[in-house]
């Protein structure tokens, strides 16, 4: 008699038991997800990053081939501009901002030259990175062109 008292008052226990260990396991799996989610964000964003300090280096560069222009001013360009081309300055920046467009979402640069230092300006979209304000990535390389 006092096993049956036993045996019915622990039945269901199994069931609860297999159903919390399934919910802390699921939790469990959901932070794995989320982690996994973050390391793919921040690998991706190194990789914007690298891309835009090589482009970056790229117009100063050109602009270190073509100093004269470069010291008069002919490589600076703003934000948003289109460059035209038919000079050597013009058609690097036209082929620079091109390249930005391209391996970059959103990419962008600029490029000011005062008093003999060359100021380059990469942007980009990181929007799913929640700690900006506007969503915007930059990186900025100063140099003597």
């Amino acid at each position: 008699m006092f096993n049956r008292n036993l045996a019915e008052r622990q039945r269901g226990f199994g069931m609860i038991e297999v159903l919390v260990a399934l919910m802390i396991f699921s939790i469990g799996l959901l932070g794995l997800i989320r982690l996994q989610t973050i390391s793919l964000q921040g690998s991706t964003s190194a990789a914007r990053r690298a891309t835009a300090v090589i482009l970056g280096q790229e117009i100063l560069e050109r602009m270190r081939i073509n100093q004269a222009a470069s010291l008069a001013g002919n490589y600076s360009v703003a934000f948003g501009a289109s460059p035209t081309g038919g000079t050597l300055a013009g058609d690097d920046l036209a082929e620079w901002k091109s390249m930005l467009a391209t391996n970059l979402p959103n990419g962008d640069g600029e490029v000011l030259t005062v008093a003999g230092i060359a100021t380059v300006t990469v942007r980009w979209d990181e929007s799913w990175d929640t700690d900006d304000d506007d969503g915007n990535a930059e990186i900025r390389l100063r140099s003597r062109p």
